[in-house]
């Protein structure tokens, strides 16, 4: 009883209401929807404020746990996807800004911003939900760098250094140096080859 007559003024003072299994904090009425709501028209939600270190730092951190990250280049919002508390997966919080919208951006600057990767892995494209395009540049091991353009172009390449554009051009290829242009171009380039040069540094147009 003294928790409570005592935890009663505080509420009053900060305009806190608990109705039920809910709590409204500057309104008496929270949403049907909402366990907390929060109204203020003068006023916004701080929320706690960690470094990188810091946040990586947290032990076994929640499903959906927010934090502000104040470091610079990567300044924002991070929340951990991972329902594994031992594997936390930390992901930012994307804007106009710091992800690239449907619709085009803007504000954006030469030789800073880009659609791309940061880490050693291929960038596909699709459409459909099929492969469209695909660019590897892997230092390795192995080193595979390719650029390839078309439907399913370069699927199940294996090879180095090649270009292929066109609709499955060197579907299936285990060669090096070869430029394929044109729909299934190269289709089966190196299938058969019974020296290690065979299908290697060829052009197909």
């Amino acid at each position: 009883m003294k928790l409570r007559y005592s935890f009663l003024p505080v509420c009053i003072i900060y305009g806190i209401t608990a109705l039920g299994q809910q709590v409204g904090i500057g309104t008496a009425t929270p949403h049907p929807t909402a366990v907390v709501e929060i109204n203020s028209s003068t006023k916004g939600v701080l929320f706690p404020v960690v470094t990188a270190a810091a946040r990586n730092a947290i032990a076994s951190p929640a499903q959906g746990l927010l934090v502000f990250h104040p470091d610079i280049p990567e300044t924002g919002f991070f929340y951990n996807v991972s329902s594994n508390p031992a594997i936390p997966d930390w992901r930012r919080l994307t804007d106009a800004k710091t992800g690239w919208g449907v619709l085009g951006n803007s504000n954006t600057t030469a030789g800073v911003s880009f659609i791309g990767t940061t880490d050693n892995v291929p960038l596909l494209f699709k459409v459909s939900n099929q492969r469209m395009g695909y660019l590897q540049n892997s230092n390795g091991p192995p080193i595979i760098r390719n650029v390839f353009w078309g439907l399913n172009a370069g699927l199940n390449n294996t090879g180095d250094g090649n270009v292929g554009l066109g609709t499955a051009a060197l579907f299936n290829n285990n060669r090096a140096g070869i430029v394929a242009i044109g729909d299934s171009a190269l289709f089966n380039n190196g299938t058969g080859a019974s020296f290690p040069g065979h299908a290697t540094g060829n052009t197909a147009i």
